[in-house]
């Protein structure tokens, strides 16, 4: 014959001290906050590329050939490498002409846009355009 016990396992209250599905309700939880925040962050990042957003960077280098001279080419004669802050990402801006080139130096604000790679190097921030890769600013 069987005993009754208050609390048993026919008496319908909940085991472990009433963390029934604790566990299970912790790690719902869990990838649930996980998941939203990996979708934020790729919305924003979408975002950000779609809007052509632009990062603000630093002139790092630059390697310009001569306007004159056995190694220039013509019109192009250089290029400029960029480091953005935000992301740190490293672009080298190509085929920059030699006046342009030259008045480029290496710790000059620069807005680099993410989607496009369009680069605008300024003397500082908020200060006088030396160089658009697109040639529409300068």
């Amino acid at each position: 014959m069987e005993t009754w016990v208050p609390g048993g396992p026919r008496s319908g209250k909940a085991n472990n001290h009433g963390r029934v599905g604790a566990d299970v309700n912790t790690a719902s939880i869990v990838s649930l906050a996980l998941g939203g925040a990996v979708g934020i962050l790729l919305l924003v990042a979408g975002s950000l590329f779609l809007n052509d957003y632009a990062v603000e960077a630093t002139v790092v280098e630059k390697s310009c050939i001569p306007a004159s001279g056995p190694f220039h080419s013509g019109g192009q004669a250089g290029g400029v490498t960029v480091s953005t802050k935000l992301f740190g990402i490293h672009y080298t801006v190509q085929d920059v002409d030699a006046v342009a080139c030259g008045a480029i130096q290496p710790g000059m604000f620069v807005q680099y846009h993410i989607r496009t790679g369009r680069t605008v190097v300024y003397d500082r921030d908020g200060g006088a355009c030396r160089y658009d890769s697109t040639g529409a600013l300068c």
